[in-house]
């Protein structure tokens, strides 16, 4: 069924190398890693609404792709056919489609360019998703089908999103902060719950032997943990710190590399504190894993602010601004 897409990679594939390293610097604006050190950047520097709308369309599309990842067991190109050829070190180990670096990040820069309502904004946000999409197919690991269904993902998730900045907040502000904290802690749950049953329903695929991780739980623990530690933090920071984005470049870039490092340091050191303690895929293991990046979205939705407010690296704002400005 995919036959009719091969020749696109042979005649993308007909650049090699002297692309493949452009190519998998591009691809790799779509990785998680980059994300992780993007939104907190856009969180305590520019707009701390940005960064948790930008934040919650980047895990939506990637919570969404892989529900259809493990439910369609699609090949990757280079799986199925012996001409495609993989350009990228390590491959993938997870099934085809959809896209999930094309739905990502449409999702996350649309969100951007959603805030702002630029022209420029627009056409720099389609050129590069339009890179990220072209360098997936380019290397080998996506058909440009997977691309296609990607983008039509992450265009439903802006609008529902869209929709949802104008009530969400609202709905949240009706309730006291524990009770909306509570509200925001179930969904995530229940994002994660479909995920679970999406992975002991699905059918041992054909292309088992690559898909080394098709079913692994990981992700969803991850994205449910670090969106519900940020989404707990926006609500605290927005009720009772008024924290101020705004400030000298010396003090936001001092924000940045103290915050980061922080950052990175639960990342890790919460990784080496858990590994002993249970296997990744045991219940243990996956609860742990949902701890672990709840604290880092914690740290960047509220610890970090509240330190940069304490410290002089941020301010407050002189009014109390709802959330859904």
């Amino acid at each position: 069924m995919f036959e009719w897409q091969l020749p696109i990679f042979e005649w993308l594939q007909s650049f090699s190398p002297a692309l493949d390293m452009p190519m998998r610097v591009i691809t790799a604006l779509g990785d998680f890693e980059f994300y992780m050190l993007l939104i907190p950047m856009l969180y305590w520097c520019v707009d701390p609404r940005l960064g948790i709308w930008s934040m919650f369309a980047a895990g939506m599309a990637d919570f969404t792709t892989t529900y259809f990842k493990q439910a369609l067991h699609f090949p990757r190109p280079y799986w199925a056919h012996e001409s495609v050829e993989l350009l990228i070190p390590g491959g993938a180990s997870g099934f085809s489609t959809p896209s999930g670096h094309a739905s990502g990040t449409l999702a996350f820069w649309g969100a951007v360019a959603l805030h702002y309502q630029k022209r420029w904004i627009w056409v720099t946000v389609i050129t590069l998703c339009a890179l990220v999409g072209v360098s997936r197919v380019y290397l080998g690991v996506h058909f440009p089908s997977d691309v296609l269904l990607g983008w039509g993902l992450a265009i439903v998730l802006l609008l529902l999103i869209s929709s949802g900045r104008r009530m969400l907040p609202p709905t949240l502000g009706l309730h006291k902060t524990g009770r909306a904290i509570f509200y925001s802690f179930m969904l995530f749950v229940a994002l994660i719950a479909i995920g679970v049953v999406v992975v002991l329903v699905s059918q041992v695929p054909i292309w088992i032997e690559h898909a080394t991780d098709s079913f692994s739980m990981k992700g969803y623990f991850r994205d449910g943990g670090i969106m519900f530690g940020a989404l707990t933090g926006y609500i605290l920071l927005s009720r009772d710190l008024r924290y101020s984005a705004e400030g000298s470049v010396v003090q936001k870039i001092a924000r940045y590399i103290l915050g980061c490092l922080v950052l990175v340091g639960i990342w890790v050191g919460l990784d080496v504190l858990f590994e002993p303690l249970a296997p990744e895929e045991s219940p243990l293991g996956l609860g742990l894993r949902f701890v672990r990046y709840m604290a880092m979205g914690l740290w960047v939705g509220y610890i970090a602010p509240l330190i940069f407010v304490w410290t002089g690296l941020a301010g407050r704002q002189k009014r109390r601004k709802a959330l859904n400005e």
